[in-house]
């Protein structure tokens, strides 16, 4: 999100210490929230008010993009609600909704979803770690490739 065309590259740092405040403050059940768990009971409702949180965090303006391009980067929950996802998907408002459907996508395609791994790199030797990309993020490539 800190390509040429945003204002947050005008910012100094001291700019997002009310964003780190909110990522820590969270449910901690945020972290553990993937597609597959949307239909939990409350999941939505936390997931929703981590958007809240992150876009009070920003003084109230921050776009769904941005929201969600965090909460996807944090926290891996959610797709990144940007213009290809959009485009591909069909939905562009981050909402109780948009969730319903990617959970109900999930369950139509859990199988070729779930048979996914990726693994995420480790930063200092490049190699493959344990943890690997979540059901939301694959979802999010996907559409990303079919938005584009």
């Amino acid at each position: 999100m800190m390509r040429g065309s945003t204002t947050l590259l005008g910012k100094s740092i001291k700019h997002f210490e009310p964003v780190i405040q909110a990522i820590v403050s969270v449910d901690p059940a945020a972290s553990t929230l993937d597609v597959d768990r949307y239909a939990d009971v409350g999941a939505l409702p936390v997931l929703l008010g981590v958007g809240d949180s992150l876009r009070e965090s920003l003084s109230g303006t921050a776009t769904d993009t941005l929201v969600t391009k965090i909460m996807m980067g944090v926290f891996g929950s959610v797709p990144a609600f940007d213009t290809q996802f959009g485009r591909g998907f069909g939905a562009w408002t981050f909402s109780s909704r948009a969730l319903q459907e990617i959970q109900a996508f999930y369950e139509r395609k859990s199988a070729i979803i779930d048979a996914v791994d990726i693994a995420t790199k480790d930063f200092s030797t490049g190699q493959d770690t344990d943890w690997c990309y979540t059901k939301a993020k694959i979802i999010d490539m996907a559409f990303f490739v079919a938005g584009a």
